[in-house]
């Protein structure tokens, strides 16, 4: 053997195992960020990014095939088109950034696949850090104080809300800036306690901690939930229990939906204004429901008029006041439509929202063929898959009535998440297969 070949060979593996503990640091880093630092979770994000692009050019492709691959690329491709042939003339900051997400997954799946133990640990750390806001995030509503703002000098952020007898209530939990953005969130979290506490394994470990963790988690990521007010997360969250209570029997479906009955019912008790809330889901002479469906017809309107490739990825915040202006020009809300897909087919054209479209059903194929390839055995694999299969339903219910997608705290967690679930090792994986 050639003495230099065999010096390069080590080389490259001392690089490559060096990459792949830049890799897990940046991503230990992400997962206790996600819940409370956003500049922390971007760096943790930007080294696992650099180093799974380092991996990605000294290994093989098929290392880092991943089954959402060619849905992603025709996405890109449409987005791209939106861009060069729609209306260029009102380019948004979000065109630069929408992407940044997507390279989070391609991270994270790189990390799951590398690591024969990422689905087990990570899943504790990432529901204790984000029991720390849930808890802080229910404290906050019943007290009325923004604790977190307050604490770091910030000024304090106020929801007056317009039902009558509900007085003021906090928002905006954290570092979240928007009730939705931090309802959908939590969505995710909740998704995952809820897939513990049915398939989740207590064969190793303290069962009494396992056993009381996952409940706790359950409970307090339902409690916060409830006290987000955004209805488009209750619905949602509503089909992911009951899709969780059908893949594990009737029985626990039953006791899901009561117990979930008792929980709202109970937070409704102490809290009346969310009782109100929940009254006018359905009622068209509601202020807000009546401005969604005013929002809905003009994107429907820039739809017809840019049918192929939209007004450009992007734009909604710089076209939607010409047509709103010309139905009602004190209309106060001229910058979203509060509905991701339509949103999307304003912006993309319907090239765009196919390609959308085609993108989730390959998120969802792909978990539910993850799923039925660990079958029951409550590997992390399946647990994952099955937690992230529920948090989609209720993502893509929520997404008809608002748009949190574009938020970076809602990407970020969805496509980290998807990562760490469609990578993760189940109990048919070969490992030689890599």
């Amino acid at each position: 053997m050639n003495p230099g070949t065999a010096g390069s060979g080590d080389l490259r593996r001392r690089f490559v195992s060096a990459l792949s503990r830049a890799q897990v640091i940046a991503f230990w880093i992400f997962v206790v960020a996600i819940p409370l630092n956003l500049i922390a979770m971007t760096a943790g994000a930007a080294i696992g990014i650099a180093a799974t692009l380092g991996l990605y050019i000294s290994a093989p492709y098929r290392r880092h095939r991943t089954p959402l691959d060619l849905a992603v690329i025709i996405y890109l491709a449409a987005i791209g088109a939106s861009l060069l042939l729609g209306r260029t003339d009102a380019i948004t900051f979000r065109t630069a950034t929408s992407f940044w997400p997507l390279a989070v997954f391609y991270f994270s799946y790189s990390v799951a696949r590398y690591r024969r133990d990422s689905g087990e640990r990570w899943i504790w750390v990432m529901l204790c850090t984000a029991l720390v806001l849930s808890i802080y995030s229910i404290v906050q509503h019943f007290t009325g104080i923004d604790w977190f703002n307050t604490a770091f000098g910030g000024q304090p952020k106020v929801y007056r809300h317009m039902l009558a007898g509900s007085a003021h209530r906090y928002v905006s939990v954290g570092r979240y800036d928007r009730h939705s953005n931090h309802a959908f969130a939590v969505m995710f979290f909740l998704s995952l306690a809820l897939s513990e506490v049915l398939f989740g394994s207590q064969k190793t470990g303290n069962r009494i901690v396992k056993t009381v963790g996952k409940w706790g988690a359950g409970l307090l990521f339902a409690a916060e939930l409830v006290v987000t007010y955004v209805r488009a997360a209750w619905m949602g969250m509503a089909a992911a229990v009951f899709f969780l209570g059908m893949a594990k029997g009737r029985r626990w479906l039953l006791a899901m939906i009561l117990g979930g009955a008792v929980l709202f019912g109970a937070v409704c008790e102490f809290s009346p204004s969310i009782e109100s809330k929940l009254k006018v889901t359905f009622d068209s002479k509601y202020p807000a429901n009546r401005q969604r469906l005013f929002l809905w017809a003009r994107s429907l309107e820039m739809f017809a008029d840019h049918p192929v490739f939209g007004i450009g990825w992007g734009n909604y915040q710089k076209v939607c006041p010409e047509y709103i202006d010309k139905v009602d020009p004190k209309f106060p809300f001229k910058f979203r439509s509060h509905n991701l897909f339509l949103n999307h087919l304003a912006e993309t054209g319907l090239v765009g929202l196919l390609a959308l479209l085609f993108l989730f059903f390959k998120i969802f194929s792909s978990l539910y063929s993850c799923v039925k390839r660990s079958g029951q055995g409550g590997c992390p694999g399946y647990r994952l898959c099955m937690g992230m299969l529920a948090a989609m339903i209720a993502f893509v219910i929520g997404s008809i009535t608002t748009d949190a997608y574009y938020n970076g705290d809602v990407s970020f967690v969805m496509w980290f998440l998807l990562g760490q679930a469609l990578g993760a090792r189940t109990d048919s994986d070969d490992p030689a297969a890599d």
